[in-house]
């Protein structure tokens, strides 16, 4: 079980379906879901504010990117601030910044949306041996 997980993403109807999958699934403890990437990081910043196990991130967003978000969270809470990161696609990414994305170590995925019960499996079923650790 993912005790810990965040959603990033600035659709509204996204956050909408990723917590209706998120609720009928017993592999998700709990979640907190931010529609701005600095807001996710202003509480990611916060030292009482637990590392989350897993974040899934949106790439395209206004102001602040994924991409853009990978990099001020690595810089600023290096790169143990997430046991995993899967990013969430909508549409195929240019062959540069997936290979840019791809290389942050805490990168563990791209999932297509919308989030399914099988994603879920699947990311609780890795990150079984990240917590074991």
């Amino acid at each position: 079980m993912i005790n810990n997980m965040l959603l990033i993403d600035d659709d509204e109807v996204d956050q909408l379906s990723y917590r209706r999958t998120l609720a009928r699934s017993a592999l998700i403890g709990g979640y907190l879901g931010f529609r701005c990437p600095g807001r996710a990081l202003d509480h990611l910043r916060d030292p009482n504010t637990p590392n989350p196990d897993v974040i899934l991130l949106d790439v395209n967003m206004p102001r602040m990117s994924g991409l853009e978000f990978l990099d001020t969270a690595t810089l600023e809470l290096g790169p143990e601030f997430v046991g995993a990161i899967y990013i969430m696609l909508t549409l195929p990414l240019d062959t540069e910044l997936h290979d840019r994305i791809a290389a942050f170590d805490t990168v563990k995925a791209f999932l297509p949306k919308p989030l399914t019960p099988d994603h879920l499996q699947e990311i609780a079923s890795a990150a079984l041996p990240h917590r074991a650790a």
